[in-house]
């Protein structure tokens, strides 16, 4: 298990003391400041100082840099998730603020619905080294108060100090303003997710984007945005071609995304994985079929396709797996499947059927499935990995006992799903993650 996590969100606080300074500069002076963090129950600014010999809860920095690289990174540290890219952890990271200070090894890491913060120890970099090992989920409201109230601390400090022309009052008024304009919001969303800066995304792209969302769905376009890795030009286009070419069809039992209405009802506080098995449950029981594999024929049948399509090795050309709504029939797909092996495939289709009577999907036409961390993305998986292999199925198999090798292939072969997603399930929903507190993030 990861150090410190807990199911249950935490809370995010962000105190900054004012402290004398002597610096040519009056905004850095004015705005010096023993700076603590604490996300849930743990500091995560407790420093060992080494010269002092002592051990504290908070460190001393420029509370205007903080609050400026907050400001500056707001859109993205909200909305856009995690990514392997070095663009990604300079404005996740705050390590990466510089000027030469010592800042804590946080990282801030967005599924669009909560944030994840994971604080990491550091090495001694200067008189302190940070001790904190946390990893914690925040909601995402609860990361937005956090911040709005430490940037309306060192804005009010500044304009009370003579210093109203900072940069950071100005920049920090701007981001208040086009979150409160429904269409400015929604640029600066889709751009973030696609992982820009602000104004750093061709505006013609973000435009062509944003008018497109009117005919796949303003949430599809950001999910297409998450995964298109900066090309966001060409996520559109393939969208569009998707939803020209798509051809085989997919025919759900009458009336399904009617009947799933009470299951995929929100609950407050629920993670995006636990619908996605709530809801995965709900619809076994419904086609009556307990924690039984469902073999490629009764899979078939279940989606009212034809079984070769299963068995196919030819792909589309495109990255990712899209299900098309059809615009007569609610429980009408039309699919592209990006996915060559029939056990991928099984799980593309079952990741699409997830999606299409999940709530991440109201009232889009285009269904994504992407590689990205969204909370969309992470209920469609979740879905897919109990709908395929059901965690009753795996625990009378493995009587509670830890599988090896031979077990999870064998539990693979029968369930018609990939070994990880054997290994996955039980990880995060055997006994050991039960007496644990179950999956993470």
């Amino acid at each position: 298990m990861r150090p410190n996590a807990r199911e249950q969100p935490g809370s995010l606080d962000l105190d900054a003391e004012w402290i004398e300074r002597i610096d040519d500069d009056p905004v850095e002076r004015m705005t010096a400041a023993s700076v603590k963090i604490r996300v849930g129950e743990i500091v995560a600014t407790e420093v060992e100082d080494v010269i002092a010999r002592t051990v504290r809860d908070h460190v001393r920095v420029s509370a205007n840099l903080f609050a400026s690289w907050l400001a500056g990174n707001w859109w993205r540290l909200r909305w856009e998730p995690q990514s392997d890219s070095l663009g990604w952890q300079m404005t996740h990271c705050t390590a990466a603020i510089g000027f030469g200070y010592s800042w804590p090894n946080l990282t801030f890491d967005s599924d669009g619905e909560s944030i994840r913060v994971v604080g990491r120890p550091t090495t001694r970099f200067g008189t302190v080294r940070y001790l904190t090992n946390l990893e914690e989920v925040v909601p995402a409201t609860i990361f937005e108060n956090a911040i709005d109230r430490l940037l309306e601390t060192v804005t009010q400090r500044l304009c009370a100090v003579g210093c109203s022309d900072a940069p950071l009052v100005q920049l920090w008024r701007e981001v208040l303003e086009e979150r409160h304009d429904t269409a400015a919001t929604n640029y600066r969303r889709l751009e973030a997710m696609a992982g820009f800066d602000p104004d750093e995304a061709p505006e013609e792209v973000i435009e062509e984007a944003l008018a497109l969302s009117s005919d796949v769905g303003g949430a599809a376009m950001r999910e297409l945005a998450a995964a298109s890795g900066g090309e966001l030009a060409a996520a559109a286009e393939q969208a569009l071609a998707a939803v020209e070419s798509a051809s085989a069809h997919v025919s759900f039992q009458k009336g399904i995304v009617q009947r799933f209405e009470e299951d995929v009802r929100p609950i407050a506080g629920e993670r995006p994985w636990v619908l996605g098995y709530r809801t995965a449950e709900s619809y076994r029981r419904k086609l009556g079929v307990g924690a039984r594999p469902l073999r490629d024929h009764a899979f078939a049948a279940v989606f009212g396709l034809d079984e070769a399509i299963l068995l196919s090795a030819s792909v589309e050309k495109t990255p990712i797996g899209v299900a098309v709504r059809d615009d007569a029939s609610p429980d009408d797909l039309r699919v592209v499947l990006a996915r060559r092996h029939p056990h991928a495939r099984r799980f593309e289709l079952a990741r699409m059927l997830g999606d299409h009577v999940g709530r991440y999907s109201v009232g889009d036409k285009l269904l994504p499935v992407t590689r990205s961390r969204t909370a969309r993305q992470k209920a469609q998986r979740a879905f897919a990995a109990e709908f395929l292999c059901p965690i009753a199925g795996l625990r009378e198999r493995f009587d509670d006992r830890t599988p090896d090798e031979d077990d999870i292939q064998s539990a693979a072969d029968d369930y018609g799903v990939s070994e990880q997603v054997v290994v996955d399930q039980w990880r995060n929903r055997g006994p050991d993650a039960e007496r644990s507190g179950g999956q993470r993030w």
